[in-house]
């Protein structure tokens, strides 16, 4: 479990995050190279030695991933060039430069757990939302809240190892929903095509 002291956190509640096998696997590979390299954090700045990212460090870092840089230099505003000209990956309809944040992961996560049938109020407190958090309180105690917050979370990892294999997690098909009634209801749905019969 990842604990973040409330003095570390924002609105100074504790928050307690129930880490899936992936997330405990990349701090385990980083604390090896942490022992390794003899340094004082487990994720180090590799711009400032000795120093552990900022909380810019991310968003930078994310940036940096969605913009090669071009080779035409543009000059900059007031004629000076520039020492970098970025082409940006990522672009909205209108095509203008639409770069992935840090705050689009927690959203992406927030709907794939919703889409996956986990509650709003077990959704807001896996992100640490205070009224997910007042709803939530006045329904699960603090274990049953952790067990729900550790679901959500094996089933968020679950979705991304699919899509890392090539499978769409949210593919569905008529054999799928039929294969859903089986399962749900213990009984074999209706060989007749109802849908077509409705419409003639």
């Amino acid at each position: 479990i990842w604990i973040i002291p409330a003095d570390k956190n924002k609105g100074s509640r504790r928050h307690e995050v129930p880490l899936p096998p992936m997330a405990r696997q990349i701090i385990a590979d980083a604390i090896g190279e942490v022992n390794d390299r003899n340094v004082p954090w487990v994720f180090e700045s590799n711009r400032n030695s000795g120093e552990t990212y900022d909380s810019k460090a991310l968003g930078h870092a994310l940036r940096r991933t969605q913009r090669p840089e071009s080779k035409a230099k543009k000059p900059k505003p007031g004629g000076a060039k520039s020492k970098h000209s970025w082409v940006w990956d990522f672009r909205d309809a209108e095509d203008n430069p639409n770069p992935l944040s840090p705050h689009d992961l927690r959203r992406t996560a927030s709907s794939i757990m919703e889409m996956r049938g986990h509650s709003e109020a077990v959704r807001g407190a896996v992100l640490n939302h205070s009224a997910g958090r007042s709803v939530t309180a006045r329904h699960y105690s603090q274990g049953d809240l952790l067990r729900l917050k550790r679901s959500a979370l094996l089933d968020l990892e679950k979705v991304i190892r699919l899509i890392i294999g090539g499978s769409d997690p949210f593919a569905r098909s008529i054999e799928d929903d039929r294969d859903e009634e089986r399962r749900v209801l213990d009984v074999e749905p209706p060989a007749t095509n109802v849908v077509a019969m409705v419409r003639s």
